[in-house]
C-alpha cells in the first residue's frame, strides 16, 4: 500500500508539471506541427517484452516531457534444478524528448528523429519456487522492492502515416542494465 501510494503522489505531480507547460498545435496536413498531446504505447524488445506507455505534453519549441509508467515480466524455468523463477519490473518515471528536425534539415514531414533522457525508478517483485533436499517445496517464496532513481538515454525516429497515428522506434539503455541496448517499437496516437 505504501509503494501505491508513492507512485499514485508520484505520477499526479508529474501529470501536473506537465500539463502545466502543455500547447496544442496542430497541423491540417500528414504530421503533427508539434509534438505534445501524443499517446506512446510501445512494446520492448528484449529482457521480458515489457509494455511501456507515455504520454508527451509540449513544454517548449521541439521539447516534450512525458510521464510513463511500463511492465514487464520475466520468468525461467531451471529443468535440472526443478525451480522456477518470476520477475515483475514496473518503471515510472518522466521522459524529456528533444526533437532533431530542424539540428538535421529534416524536411519531410512524416519523420521525426529525436533524443532522450528519462528520469525514474522501478518497482520490483519477486517469485521463486524451487526444490529442498528433502523433496519439492510447494511453497513460493517472494521479495519486492523499488529501485533508487536511473537516468536513461533514448534516441528515436518516428514515422506519422498521417495527422493522428505513426509508429516509432526508440534505442534506450535497457531495463536489464545501463549498458544494454533495447529497442522498443510502438504505435504513436496524435490527439
Amino acid at each position: 500500500m505504501k509503494n501505491f501510494l508513492k507512485v499514485t503522489l508520484v505520477m499526479l505531480c508529474m501529470v501536473f508539471m506537465t500539463s502545466t507547460f502543455a500547447q496544442s498545435r496542430r497541423s491540417s496536413g500528414g504530421a503533427p506541427s508539434s509534438y505534445g498531446n501524443t499517446l506512446n504505447i510501445g512494446l520492448g524488445l528484449g529482457y521480458g517484452v515489457p509494455l511501456l506507455v507515455n504520454y508527451e505534453f509540449d513544454v517548449a519549441k521541439d521539447f516534450t516531457l512525458a510521464p510513463f509508467i511500463g511492465y514487464h515480466r520475466y520468468r525461467e524455468y531451471w529443468g535440472r534444478y526443478n525451480a522456477y523463477y518470476i520477475e515483475n519490473i514496473v518503471p515510472i518515471g518522466a521522459k524529456g524528448t528533444y526533437y532533431l528536425d530542424d539540428v538535421f534539415g529534416l524536411t519531410n514531414p512524416k519523420w521525426d528523429l529525436y533524443g532522450a533522457a528519462s528520469l525514474g525508478f522501478n518497482i520490483y517483485s519477486y517469485r521463486w519456487k524451487d526444490a529442498t533436499p528433502d523433496g519439492w517445496d510447494d511453497s513460493w517464496d517472494a521479495a519486492s522492492e523499488t529501485s533508487a532513481l536511473f537516468l536513461t538515454v533514448h534516441a528515436g525516429a518516428q514515422y506519422h502515416f498521417n495527422s493522428k497515428l505513426g509508429v516509432f522506434l526508440d534505442l534506450a539503455g535497457g531495463l536489464a542494465g545501463p549498458s544494454t541496448v533495447m529497442p522498443t517499437v510502438g504505435l504513436a496516437i496524435n490527439f
